[in-house]
């Protein structure tokens, strides 16, 4: 051949390879040699632990994490029935953010530190309605949908999010049911993600589909065009007050008091929250909610129903003054004042109304 080197130069000749073990392996087979562990050994990799230790889920209330929804134009009463607050733990170390639920019990994870996913990862299904609407509304990520619940725009449509471009294919057979896919205005609509247009458009499988989740898409993006700061006509913040039936003036020791309440707003925003708190200035007793919830002063708790009742308990003799306080998510509140055994009141066994009234902050 013309040229120097060594048996594993002339086995690498006959092979035309520069494998080395390929080499020694014609070697051995040449010379009759059985060696064993040609096999190159299979490396198993090491199990991992999860990322994400001691997760907690909890009602998303006023907090940083609302705070940060609220700079990016998502109010409290949107996100709150929508997300939750995760609490987990990483390396020892506690965190907390918003959670979005998918569809097989993991969560999309955001806070203005992080974002990532509790797996398993897959879509979101916002449903209307118990059965399915005629019009589906998609969105590549949740903070889109909030953005579209925020504007008013999903109707009784309704709405999948894909939570990753990789989800399409999951998207697709969720889709199937519906008669509409998205609306005239998504096809007006600028696309700002071609990538996910094209991985959309080039599937093989339900081309027609994935057509209409592009458009949906394309409306998707152009929501996070759209600040909810913009000068839209939207109001969402109304008054209200707080109407209550006559209570006694007057309590004795162990005496349990049925305070009616009914919530009167001057108009209704869907996404309003209202939460009820207490603060007690004078005299000793329990108050609780008709859920069997039992106050702790200043600390808040949902009101879920407009009409509700509230049962004070007294535990002495002596004058019992407190108020309570509602409050919605717009930064209104309503106070009423109870005042019983007070001295200055006739014992004339008359019945009194609290004082209420509307501040706006």
């Amino acid at each position: 051949l013309g040229k120097g080197g060594d048996i594993f130069t002339l086995a690498g000749e006959f092979l035309q390879s520069g494998d080395f073990m390929a080499q020694a392996k014609f070697i051995a087979e040449t010379a009759n040699m059985t060696v064993t562990g040609w096999e190159k050994p299979a490396y198993l990799p090491k199990p991992t632990e999860p990322v994400f230790e001691d997760v907690e889920v909890a009602l998303l209330l006023r907090s940083p994490l609302t705070e940060y929804l609220a700079e990016r134009g998502i109010p409290i009463g949107v996100a709150s029935r929508h997300c939750c607050r995760l609490n987990y733990g990483v390396r020892g170390k506690r965190y907390f953010a918003v959670g979005f639920p998918n569809m097989t019990g993991g969560y999309e994870v955001r806070s203005r530190f992080f974002k990532g996913c509790i797996p398993p990862k897959s879509v979101s299904l916002v449903k209307a309605n118990d059965i399915l609407a005629d019009e589906c509304l998609v969105f590549e990520g949740f903070m889109d949908f909030l953005s579209a619940v925020t504007l008013g725009v999903t109707g009784n449509a309704d709405c999948l999010v894909l939570n990753s471009v990789a989800n399409v294919e999951k998207a697709a057979g969720l889709l199937d049911g519906y008669g509409r896919i998205g609306n005239e205005k998504t096809e007006k609509q600028p696309s700002k993600n071609r990538r996910t247009m094209n991985i959309l458009n080039n599937r093989n499988k339900r081309t027609s589909i994935f057509k209409a989740v592009a458009l949906c898409l394309i409306a998707a993006v152009s929501f996070t065009l759209v600040s909810c700061d913009d000068d839209m006509d939207i109001q969402q913040s109304y008054p209200f007050t707080v109407e209550v039936m006559p209570v006694p003036n007057k309590v004795t020791k162990g005496q349990t008091v049925e305070i009616r309440c009914e919530l009167k707003k001057e108009g209704d925003f869907a996404n309003t929250l209202y939460t009820i708190r207490y603060f007690q200035f004078e005299g000793e007793g329990k108050l609780k909610m008709d859920n069997g919830i039992t106050f702790l002063p200043n600390d808040r708790y949902l009101l879920e129903n407009g009409k509700f009742r509230l049962y004070y308990t007294a535990e002495g003799d002596e004058a019992h003054n407190f108020i309570v306080v509602v409050e919605d998510n717009f930064k209104n509140s309503y106070e009423l004042e109870f005042d019983f055994n007070n001295r200055n009141v006739k014992d004339d066994g008359f019945t009194a109304i609290p004082i209420g009234g509307f501040k706006r902050v």
